[in-house]
């Protein structure tokens, strides 16, 4: 016990010692950012991949759907894909309500939607189920023109023959109905693909898998290596579409007769 200076008497033990505060260096702060660095390099990859995989499982949602739609209208039209447009007219109207579009035989890819939203989508052309993930800004200026991103396959409205080279006959006599039973390989033969997520595969290196939806109701996401080759003549049209040159999917050698996949 001590006497402090001013009369209070202060016990050793209540006596406390401060340990000397050392500031932190310049060299650990470089090494907690890059350490930082490293996570954030780790992490934002990963980041992006489960943002691929959400925008897929979106897309591979609505193909299944609308593959299951394309199923009920063959019920209803005597086991035929979707025939929407007039192979002997140069153009067919395509209406829905109030909304009317002009439309080449082959396009009605694109248009599809608008076709069969009457029958089928309790008249809504304009359902997010028809826009893709892969890319909003894209999918907004589409949906303005009442264009569907989940093409339809070209190979469901004409004659296996028009899809080999040899046996093309460069007019319009090959264009037809195609019935579901003409198909050979139901779960290898794309029925629908996603456009946009096909253009940023093709045009943008992109290493995204592009969802397919097949003729067997199945939908599955597909990378570039994996498609097997196709007609690179794409439709043939003499009057001009908007496939004049070939995609996968959307113009398979032999058709319906042929395969997209292995």
């Amino acid at each position: 016990m001590t006497n402090s200076p001013t009369g209070i008497i202060e016990s050793p033990l209540l006596i406390r010692r401060h340990p000397s505060v050392r500031g932190t260096t310049l060299v650990e702060v470089l090494a907690i950012l890059a350490i930082l660095v490293a996570l954030l390099g780790m992490i934002v990859p990963s980041l992006a991949r489960l943002r691929v995989m959400a925008r897929q499982v979106g897309s591979l949602s609505n193909v299944r759907q609308h593959a299951a739609i394309f199923h009920l209208y063959g019920a209803d039209h005597a086991g035929f894909f979707p025939f929407l447009t007039d192979p002997a007219a140069e153009f067919t109207v395509i209406r829905s309500g109030t909304v009317w579009a002009y439309v080449r035989y082959f396009d009605i890819s694109l248009y599809w939607s608008l076709a069969l939203a009457g029958a089928y989508y309790e008249g809504d052309f304009r359902s997010p189920s028809f826009l893709s993930s892969a890319d909003r800004a894209i999918s907004n200026s589409y949906i303005m023109n009442w264009i569907n991103e989940y093409v339809y396959s070209n190979c469901c409205i004409a004659d296996p023959k028009y899809w080999r080279p040899e046996t093309r006959m460069g007019d319009r006599s090959q264009w037809r109905a195609v019935g579901f039973a003409e198909v050979t390989h139901p779960p290898k033969k794309g029925m629908l693909i996603d456009y946009t997520a096909l253009g940023r595969s093709f045009w943008h290196d992109s290493l995204s898998p592009t969802p397919v939806g097949f003729i067997d109701g199945s939908a599955r996401a597909i990378p570039e290596n994996e498609f097997l080759p196709w007609y690179r003549d794409g439709n043939g049209d003499p009057a001009g579409n908007a496939f004049s040159r070939g995609f996968p999917v959307m113009h398979t050698i032999g058709g319906v007769h042929g395969r997209d996949v292995r």
